[in-house]
């Protein structure tokens, strides 16, 4: 199960890279509809609100997904992420953390500020690390207790 769940993680990265890259930079009006979606994410992880942040966060991703302009790419992500979303990140029991909302700031100072192709190699950075900590927490070895 695993290799399915990187599998899908690593066509997301290079799907959602996809999409954030085909956006113009955000003009203030966007910028500030996307800060309030992330802070809305950070406020659910600081409550430990579970079904808030992720709800939070698929809309985080999916406003980004529909910015793209290209309805096809869009279309795809919602498919590919609807089940992943909710089977590996709910299924998960991780803790999902205002740190880990937080780190979606990263994605809309880039997407105001950063030039190609820094801009490409830090939204595919950021987005690998979302995937590896599902990746990981998915893994058989994380929820085998370690021998003693």
């Amino acid at each position: 199960m695993p290799t399915k769940f990187r599998q899908l993680y690593t066509l997301r990265v290079e799907l959602e890279t996809l999409a954030c890259s085909g956006l113009d930079r955000l003009p203030p009006g966007r910028s500030r509809q996307v800060k309030s979606l992330v802070d809305r994410l950070v406020d659910a992880g600081t409550a430990g609100n579970r079904r808030e942040f992720l709800e939070c966060d698929f809309e985080f991703h999916r406003y980004c997904w529909q910015l793209s302009g290209n309805a096809f790419l869009a279309e795809t992500l919602e498919r590919l992420m609807a089940p992943l979303f909710a089977f590996v990140v709910l299924a998960s029991g991780a803790p999902l953390t205002a740190s880990m909302g937080r780190e979606h700031y990263t994605l809309i100072e880039a997407l105001r500020s950063v030039e190609e192709p820094e801009f490409s190699t830090l939204v595919r950075k950021t987005f690998t690390g979302f995937a590896f900590r599902w990746i990981s927490s998915a893994s058989p070895k994380a929820q085998e207790p370690t021998p003693a």
